[in-house]
Parts: structure tokens; C-alpha cells; sequence
């Protein structure tokens, strides 16, 4: 088995339809983890949720929602989530949307 290393998660919760400039901002923020040296990044797009303005979205088969929720994981070492939080922070301010952050320790092991 690989040895579990301390590491952090970065969790980010946007909607589908966020912009920053004229890319979707998850774009945006996984493209900046790339040029940070991130490990890796995962979008996930929800199938049903709500964010702070109450408004439910949901993906059923006959309805074409276009505002879904999307929660986009990252995991590193600490240090690099540290330094990747800068500009985070600078793309949701830029993009002028809400969002949800969390971070949490975790342990990794690279396979």
C-alpha cells in the first residue's frame, strides 16, 4: 500500500452559468490550478441543488436546465492549496458571483 501523506482538500461550489470575462468560471479556476502546479482537478456536475439564492436547479431528463450546480475538487499538499488560494479568491471576485468554499485535511496516496 502507498503511504498516506497529509494533504488538503479545496472544495469550490459555483453554478453552471458563472462567468469570469467570457469563460465559465470553472473553466477558468481549473485552468489556473493547471498553470499553479495543482495535482489535479475534478469538476462534477450535480444533478439537483440550490445555492445561497434559494432557487432550485435540477437536471430531469425533459427539462434543459442550464444553471446546475458544480462542485470542483482539489487535493495537494497543503502548501500548494496555500498558494493556489490567492488566486482563487481573485477569480470569484473578478467573476462577481457567489460561491462556497471549503477546505479540509485529508490524507492522499499517490497510486
Amino acid at each position: 500500500m502507498a503511504t498516506l501523506q497529509p494533504a488538503q482538500l479545496l472544495r469550490l461550489y459555483v453554478s453552471e452559468q458563472d462567468k469570469h470575462q467570457h469563460q465559465p468560471l470553472y473553466e477558468a479556476l481549473v485552468y489556473a490550478a493547471r498553470q499553479a502546479g495543482l495535482s489535479g482537478a475534478t469538476v462534477t456536475k450535480g444533478v439537483l441543488g440550490f445555492g445561497a439564492q434559494g432557487q432550485v436547479e435540477s437536471a430531469k431528463l425533459l427539462t434543459l436546465a442550464e444553471n446546475l450546480p458544480l462542485v470542483l475538487d482539489f487535493v495537494d499538499s497543503p502548501a500548494a492549496i496555500a498558494r493556489f488560494l490567492p488566486e482563487v479568491e481573485r477569480l470569484f471576485s473578478e467573476a462577481g458571483s457567489g460561491g462556497l468554499l471549503t477546505l479540509t485535511e485529508v490524507q492522499a496516496a499517490h497510486y
